[in-house]
């Protein structure tokens, strides 16, 4: 028989039936202290090794407490929004401004994301968010502690560089440019990496010194590692995570970023979430094209927003109609 046939034929519920008699494989309903000690753990037709089955729990479970914590945005939100992107442009076939719902989302909880291709603006976008946050709070004497983070030390210098010169254009006060850091870190450098071990000197037990932490090129980011940064995180911390879903995956197990963005374009906001959006920005969604969501919505998909125009090329392009089906 051929491995094609061979595959052809197998029976995915028997393979997890055996897998279920396993002396080596635990259901993920059992929780006694024989089942803790297996390799493997069976989760419906999934099955995972012990150890990454617990860093995506680890990783469920600390956005899942993250995106319950309703913030307080400004009361002047709308004022500010409009003095660092402008009015909304009210012309029927005006483009929506992601880059300005990005920031309004990014201020209701402590996890967001913003995610989209080259060109898009994240950097933009995050820079106009740090003054966003860190100006009420300069105001109040209470300068935000904001670090900011990428995988690498090429990603790392990069927007060291970009974030320099954006935000020196800032329409802010010196005071809050001189808040606004533009020195990136290594995520390893950030967590204090140590040798000749996995386990960083930042962990649940050693939190980070920050209120704000902005991560780019967050889909290099595995599974392991997203599960450290979040463990490290305090409770009222807030996390940006920036970066193309569809692009540069990590080389580690698991695409973390393109799991969460899974819907980033169809949106699946709820109407009160539309509503909230539309009347602190003053922009229309229903110029989006998006999937309505309801009002049950899981509360991850209100905080992803994703950057749809690029700057670089038109969608019209040669370029940009091949990036679109590849994407697809």
């Amino acid at each position: 028989m051929l491995p094609s046939q061979l595959l052809a034929a197998l029976d995915g519920a028997a393979w997890c039936q055996a897998l279920a008699r396993s002396m080596l494989v635990a259901q993920v309903t059992d929780s006694s202290a024989e089942a803790l000690q297996k390799p493997l753990v069976l989760a419906e037709r999934r099955l995972y090794l012990r150890r990454y089955w617990t860093y995506e729990r680890r990783i469920a479970t600390a956005l899942r407490r993250r995106l319950a914590q309703p913030d307080a945005p400004p009361e002047d939100l709308p004022q500010r929004l409009n003095a660092l992107f402008g009015p909304a442009n009210s012309a029927p076939d005006a483009i929506i401004d992601w880059q300005k719902l990005a920031c309004a989302l990014a201020t209701r909880r402590a996890f967001s994301i913003i995610t989209g291709g080259p060109g898009t603006g994240k950097t933009t976008t995050v820079v106009r968010l740090l003054a966003l946050l860190q100006a009420p709070a300069v105001q109040r004497g209470q300068p935000l502690r904001i670090r900011l983070a990428a995988p690498t030390g090429k990603a790392a210098a990069r927007l060291t560089e970009s974030i320099s010169q954006q935000v020196q254009s800032l329409d802010v006060s010196a005071e809050v440019r001189q808040k606004i850091p533009s020195e990136v870190t290594t995520v390893h450098r950030l967590l204090g990496s140590r040798p000749s071990t996995r386990h960083f000197r930042h962990h649940a037990g050693n939190l980070l010194p920050l209120d704000v932490l902005v991560v780019d090129e967050a889909s290099m980011i595995d599974l392991e590692m997203m599960a450290n940064l979040l463990d490290a995180l305090p409770p009222h911390a807030r996390m940006v995570l920036l970066g193309d879903k569809d692009q540069l995956a990590s080389v580690e197990a698991g695409a973390v970023l393109g799991d969460l963005c899974r819907d980033a374009e169809d949106g699946f906001y709820s109407p009160q979430t539309q509503a909230w959006l539309e009347a602190v920005s003053g922009e229309d969604l229903s110029k989006g094209a998006l999937r309505e969501g309801d009002a049950q919505q899981h509360p991850l998909a209100q905080q992803v927003v994703m950057l749809r125009h690029s700057r670089r090329f038109g969608q019209g392009s040669g370029i940009g109609q091949l990036a679109r089906l590849v994407n697809q």
